[in-house]
Order: structure tokens, then sequence, then C-alpha cells
């Protein structure tokens, strides 16, 4: 897992996806000019899209539920490419909830 033990990965997700449900606003930190996001066929490039897509979904709650994390060293700079599938489940604005497979590389 390059240089972080699977407990510290498991947490640093866990992290990301409870400050999505919370805060989608502070996730900008972690996105650069060249990041991508799809979701549901809307696709979005560089922190600001992103920024925008992440904070006006129309979910009331969302919790992700992680199923399997495998990671690989990349060869940039000592990084850490992370690759996640899990559930998401949300409820939206009228109350009508969901669930969805997703699958994110980090």
């Amino acid at each position: 897992m390059g240089n972080m033990d699977a407990a510290a990965l498991l947490d640093l997700l866990e992290d990301y996806y409870q400050m999505m449900a919370v805060k989608p606003a502070e996730l900008g930190k972690l996105y650069r000019e060249g990041s991508r996001l799809n979701f549901e066929g809307q696709k979005s490039r560089g922190k600001e899209e992103i920024l925008a897509q992440l904070t006006s979904h129309p979910f009331a709650r969302c919790k992700h539920s992680i199923t399997t994390v495998d990671s690989n060293a990349s060869d940039n700079d000592g990084g850490l490419l992370v690759f996640v599938n899990g559930v998401l489940d949300f409820v939206q604005q009228d109350g009508e909830g969901h669930a969805l497979n997703f699958s994110q590389t980090l």
C-alpha cells in the first residue's frame, strides 16, 4: 500500500466520505485542476467544476459504505492510487431513498 498502511487508508476514506456527506465544500482542497469527476452521466473537470457538482447534489442525506479498497503505488513522486467500490445510500429532498453502487479512483 505504498507508504500508507491499510488502517490509515480506511480512516482517510471514511473521513473523505463523511466530509462529502456533511461538508462537501471542504473537499475542494483535495482536488486539482487536472482532477475529473463523473457522477450519473455528469462530467466535471477541474477543482471548481467538481466542487460545484459536489455541492449541488439533491441529497437530503447520504452515506457511503465501502465494500472494497485496492491501492497501488504511483509513479508520481511517491503517490498512491486508490480504487474504492461501495454503495451510496441517499435520501433526496423529497424523501425518496435510493442506493447506487459506486467506483472511485483517488
